[in-house]
């Protein structure tokens, strides 16, 4: 939806008795913040978003179509049920970060716009275990962030803190690039990576114009050195740059890209390029 019609609606949708429309109107707001890497307000619209929830659960409880006004109290047994805030932070970091941004400074404005929430306790708690978890040291950020037992929160701070440190073998920035990708993707803070994948892909490009520069490293460098430096030199930014650039990594490190990312890399290019011909046609 284009900002300026978002904007014209945003304030009578809010007050929307359909849980659903709520929940599509806050999943909207999220991705704008992501997609113009502007984090002031995510607190509150993870607020708004969460208690959108809760009202669609009760909803399923209480046997009423999701296409109608929920009508009905919530129970202490529908807010048992979670938005997991973690990845939602984490991701915002990881743009402020991967964008050359001080990812520290979001940590105090985002605990103080929780004060002003009905029920502040739950993000502030998010936020202090993610700041808590990005002030380790590379080597335990490397081990939070490979420990298959963790929380799939614990590894993504681990993978952000990791590609945080300038200093990384080949194959842990491979790691760390495609576990936090995975991760996000995984995760119900899947909707705000979609728009925002450019940002990555930027980013990402950078760690391999210096290991390339030490094919002793990779594997196979006469093959895998050609392929990462035309990933890295390819033109488009976003989805498809991600699919091309995690490929060549993997056959330079051996750290597989999980197919269901892969997939989901290749749709969104797909998409990406469908709306890039609709918007030319408009021109």
């Amino acid at each position: 939806m284009p900002e300026g019609i978002y904007s014209n609606v945003a304030h009578v949708l809010a007050a929307s008795p359909f849980p659903v429309i709520r929940n599509k109107l806050a999943t909207l707001a999220i991705q704008s913040l992501f997609r113009r890497r502007q984090f002031d307000g995510l607190p509150a619209l993870l607020y708004q978003l969460q208690e959108a929830f809760t009202q669609s659960v009760a909803q399923h409880r209480l046997g009423q179509p999701p296409m109608e006004p929920f009508v009905g109290s919530i129970e202490p047994v529908d807010r048992q049920a979670r938005i997991a805030l973690e990845h939602f932070f984490v991701g915002a970091l990881a743009v402020q970060a991967l964008s050359g941004r001080d990812p520290q400074t979001l940590f105090s404005r985002w605990k103080a716009e929780a004060t002003a929430l009905l029920d502040p306790s739950s993000t502030i708690e998010a936020v202090d275990r993610i700041e808590s978890a990005l002030v380790t040291p590379v080597a335990v950020a490397i081990e939070a962030m490979t420990s298959q037992s963790a929380p799939s929160w614990t590894r993504l701070a681990g993978a952000l803190s990791a590609l945080l440190y300038p200093t990384r073998s080949p194959q842990q920035t491979a790691y760390a690039q495609t576990g936090l990708l995975y991760w996000l993707y995984a995760s119900d803070a899947r909707v705000a990576l979609e728009d925002c994948l450019v940002h990555f892909s930027c980013a990402y490009s950078s760690p391999w114009s210096l290991h390339v520069q030490t094919p002793a490293l990779l594997r196979n460098p006469r093959l895998t050195v050609p392929a990462l430096s035309m990933a890295i030199k390819a033109p488009a930014e976003g989805a498809r740059k991600l699919e091309v650039l995690l490929q060549a990594t993997e056959l330079a490190t051996g750290v597989n890209t999980p197919a269901d990312l892969r997939r989901w890399l290749h749709q969104m290019a797909d998409r990406d390029e469908r709306r890039a011909r609709f918007n030319q046609r408009r021109v």
